[in-house]
């Protein structure tokens, strides 16, 4: 299935884009399949939301997926 990533902050200023289209497939490691597609990452920390959980893998079945690969933020 194709599903719309979104990249923010520091994260979306080293890749140059702010979102893609790409092709995820259930059980997929979200947070290993960015860092093979962009090796640069693996210097970084980053979490991943799906559909506003912090989580990495797809669960089987989802769909409509709202993706967002997030820089480390300070919490209060």
């Amino acid at each position: 299935m194709k599903a719309n990533i979104k990249y923010f902050g520091m994260i979306a200023e080293k890749l140059n884009r702010e979102s893609e289209i790409l092709e995820i497939v259930p059980g997929m490691n979200l947070k290993a399949f960015i860092e093979n597609k962009y090796p640069e990452l693996k210097e970084m920390k980053f979490k991943i939301a799906i559909n506003q959980e912090l989580r990495e893998e797809i669960k089987s079945g989802e769909e409509d997926l709202e993706i967002a690969v997030l820089p480390p933020f300070a919490g209060g």
